[in-house]
């Protein structure tokens, strides 16, 4: 399902620092009513968190009413 989920625009600045953070938007198009899944994959020069994974989850109502959860 992740061609359903899109970054329109990347974030304009990098994460520095541990507390760092940056803003993003993702858009979600479904093709079809339910429930579709993907991971957005970050890069990180964390040894421990590279890629940062977030699990995308969108609802495709039937009717057009779309939510999205990270």
């Amino acid at each position: 399902d992740a061609d359903q989920f899109s970054i329109p625009q990347s974030p304009l600045t990098n994460v520095t620092g541990p507390s760092g953070a940056a803003t993003f938007m993702v858009n979600f198009t479904p093709g079809s009513p339910g429930q579709k899944n993907a991971i957005l994959h970050l890069a990180s020069n964390d040894p421990n968190a590279n890629p940062f994974d977030i699990n995308l989850i969108g609802n495709a109502a039937a009717g057009g009413a779309d939510l999205i959860g990270l």
